[in-house]
């Protein structure tokens, strides 16, 4: 929390618990999801700011939580509130 508290981020907590699993052995890392330590790699790789809701990681051009929404265009942000659609329903 004090690094959070600190800074908005959450990167070196995301590494120690990296950390940890990586020296876990193989048959509880096995009880972990195929994609534990890749996904917690992606979070620390982002260098997440939770206050500024901004990556400010290396690699792709950080871009805001609604600046990524409105990338998406209005297509696709209406899908997320509509939810899967039902091919039932559907006239022929």
């Amino acid at each position: 929390m004090d690094e959070y508290n600190r800074t908005g981020k959450m990167t070196n907590f995301f590494k120690s618990v990296l950390d940890y699993f990586n020296e876990l052995p193989a048959i509880e890392q096995a009880q972990y999801p195929n994609d534990y330590a890749s996904d917690l790699q992606s979070k620390i790789d982002l260098d997440f700011n939770y206050r500024t809701h901004r990556a400010e990681g290396k690699g792709k051009d950080p871009m805001s939580l609604i600046e990524m929404l409105f990338v998406q265009g209005p297509q696709q942000t209406d899908a997320l509130w509509q939810g899967p659609k039902n091919t039932a329903d559907r006239e022929v």
